[in-house]
């Protein structure tokens, strides 16, 4: 009878700064080490940009590399009798993610698809259960099934966890930080009584829409005292605030940077802009800004991924605003009301804290009691009480009335204009069409 499992996460590596592998490090991190015996792998080369900072370099887990040999994965799984395997990948279709692990026997197979892609090759049949980091990505997925002749069952087989984002670690620097952010702010040279716009997120033009230029181009018009701090700014947009003038008003920091002057960052700021041309699943970032008790602006993109008006609720913990000038009030709004902005960014940071790190694994670990017995392996009691002790966040429910919620924030925004968001709506497709590079830089 097991007192413990045996957890195999893996995840692409390769040296990419990406969101799978902060959610592996996190994971790894918070699992209780008393009920589960945790090992890392990389499938296409070494975390070489995250070792270097500390990430995978811990005591109470084993990381490995498989450096694209699916004979070591093969023989981890037998030499260290591996019970599951969570394999965090897009969902798409790659014999080189799936096919050690089957080749290895794992007992249950875990995919955490990412983006809510569908995998139509024999090979799927082997995993137990999908993993999806949102509601949005779970009915793209259910969409993107439903011709597949067994639809219901990979349906029966999915379910809902969120990422987990390092909330609590945020939280308990807040105050600290925020006692900093003057300091912090001189060293960018913004004197104490200037409005602050931040913006974080990797460097690429489909995470950085041009309504966040754009919107600043309305927004001078009404005051010029504030700032953006852009980090992370691409090449071309630092090009396009340079033709319009606008050079005063931007402040360039380099991306990436290590979590915690990333979070000294945020506690400088009044509110964050959030703007993806290329729509997020569940953004990491729009998350550690709410912990940081941010309110945060961002737009809507229905035609691709939206999970970003899933995670905020527009008027409460944040606004939607999906033309230029309609983001430029909805800036002004929030710097000419200080005690609005205030407790929209304290609601934003206790919504936070459904993605707390500890809070995920939590979820992960009774997922993954639940399938051990559902395979029926003996386990003890130990890891049943534990099992039973924690609820499922979102539950079944929210998960199934989704579509109908999800219509309703579409219909949410900030001085709302059918016309005119339709016309600035249209004049993105346009470009996206005939500029494709504005839109699909981003790996």
């Amino acid at each position: 009878m097991k007192s413990r499992l045996n957890v195999l996460f893996a995840v692409n590596g390769g040296g990419l700064v990406g969101g799978g592998e902060k959610v592996v490090r996190l994971l790894a991190e918070h699992f209780n080490k008393s009920l589960f015996n945790i090992f890392v792998c990389t499938l296409r080369g070494p975390l070489r940009s995250k070792v270097g900072q500390g990430w995978f370099e811990q005591k109470d887990f084993l990381y490995f590399d498989a450096l694209d040999n699916p004979g070591r994965i093969v023989q981890a799984i037998a030499r260290h009798e591996i019970d599951l395997v969570n394999i965090h990948r897009s969902g798409w279709t790659d014999p080189q993610e799936l096919r050690p692990f089957i080749e290895g026997r794992a007992p249950i197979i875990v995919e955490h698809n990412i983006f809510g892609y569908a995998d139509p090759s024999p090979d799927y049949r082997m995993v137990d259960h999908a993993i999806h980091l949102a509601k949005n990505t779970y009915w793209r997925h259910l969409g993107l099934i439903k011709n597949l002749p067994d639809a219901q069952e990979r349906r029966r087989r999915a379910s809902v966890i969120y990422p987990p984002v390092d909330v609590d670690k945020i939280q308990s620097r807040l105050e600290v930080n925020r006692a900093n952010a003057q300091t912090l702010r001189a060293s960018l040279g913004i004197a104490p009584s200037v409005f602050v716009i931040g913006r974080s997120g990797r460097p690429y033009e489909a995470k950085f829409d041009g309504i966040l230029i754009d919107m600043v181009t309305h927004l001078v018009k009404k005051t010029k005292n504030f700032r953006f701090v852009a980090i992370g700014m691409p090449p071309k947009r630092k090009e396009e605030v340079k033709k319009r003038g606008l050079d005063s008003y931007f402040i360039h920091t380099p991306w990436p940077m290590s979590d915690e002057r990333l979070y000294e960052h945020y506690a400088s700021f009044d509110i964050h802009a959030h703007g993806a041309r290329m729509g997020e699943c569940c953004s990491a970032v729009i998350v550690e800004a709410m912990a940081s008790g941010l309110p945060v602006i961002t737009m809507s993109t229905p035609d691709r991924e939206n999970g970003q008006i899933e995670q905020i609720d527009h008027g409460v913990t944040g606004i939607v605003a999906n033309y230029p000038k309609a983001y430029a009030e909805a800036v002004y709004y929030l710097m000419t009301d200080p005690q609005e902005r205030k407790a929209m960014g304290e609601r934003a940071r206790q919504r936070s804290m459904i993605y707390s790190a500890g809070r995920i694994a939590a979820l992960y670990e009774k997922l993954f009691i639940e399938l051990a017995l559902a395979k029926g392996m003996e386990i003890g009691p130990n890891l049943r009480d534990h099992a039973t002790s924690i609820a499922y966040y979102p539950n079944s429910e929210e998960v199934e009335n989704f579509p109908h919620d999800y219509s309703r924030r579409l219909g949410l925004s900030y001085e709302k204009c059918w016309v005119t968001e339709k016309a600035y709506f249209y004049r993105k497709k346009f470009l996206e069409k005939f500029v494709p590079s504005l839109f699909n830089d981003a790996p």
